[in-house]
């Protein structure tokens, strides 16, 4: 039983880590088509501001996932071993 508990609990592990990969990747990929956006002359300013504070709160939910995930794996060897 332990042992299906730990395969699970790697699993949940990678697909966490795998998640805020692929969340950051597509973040980084829309940063980037942002910026090119924002030298565009007739963006008004407060839908370029919008769109900033928009990729900031993704980076945040990115990086609360990623901390988590390995937060995860550190209470989880701490658990394991102590």
């Amino acid at each position: 039983m332990f042992a299906n508990l730990e395969a699970l609990y790697q699993q949940q592990q990678r697909f966490v880590a795998d998640a805020s990969h692929e969340l950051r990747a597509s973040i980084t990929s829309i940063r980037c088509n942002l910026d090119l956006l924002a030298k565009a002359p007739d963006l008004p300013a407060e839908e370029a501001q919008a769109a900033e504070q928009s990729i900031l709160l993704y980076e945040k939910h990115a990086q609360f996932l990623h901390t988590s995930s390995k937060l995860g794996t550190f209470r989880h060897c701490c658990k394991v071993e102590g």
